[in-house]
């Protein structure tokens, strides 16, 4: 990622819609800041409970946890605290295009996709 990636940076997302080209709501996830690279990495939700964050190097410094909804956010709160990873909310992160916007509204945002193509497909016409 480059150097004027935000805090946002990094965040896994669900798919894209194919219909429109948008980007489908963000998987519950947490950040941790690798401590040997120097940054983020994501864990969504799913594999918090299987995962040895001394192993991979995190630090607890800096945490940041991502979800679609209030709901989903406190849900991998708790699968951190299962796991014994302390996570206390400083602020909401709420980026500034979706101010004075009510959770569910859309918006259109540039955006640089990456990713990695694990299979070919092939189509014939």
């Amino acid at each position: 990622m480059g150097e004027d990636a935000g805090e946002f940076a990094g965040v896994i997302v669900s798919g894209v819609d194919g219909k429109t080209g948008r980007l489908l709501k963000p998987l519950p996830q947490v950040h941790f800041l690798n401590e040997g690279t120097g940054k983020y990495e994501a864990v969504i939700k799913e594999d918090i409970a299987a995962l040895n964050w001394k192993e991979r190097n995190y630090s607890l410094k800096g945490l940041r946890v991502f979800a679609p909804s209030e709901e989903e956010h406190a849900d991998v709160i708790a699968e951190l605290a299962k796991v014994g990873i302390p996570f206390t909310r400083k602020s909401e992160r709420r980026p500034t295009f979706l101010e004075g916007k009510k959770e569910g509204d859309t918006v259109d945002v540039s955006v640089n996709i990456e990713g990695i193509i694990d299979h070919p497909t092939k189509r014939a016409l």
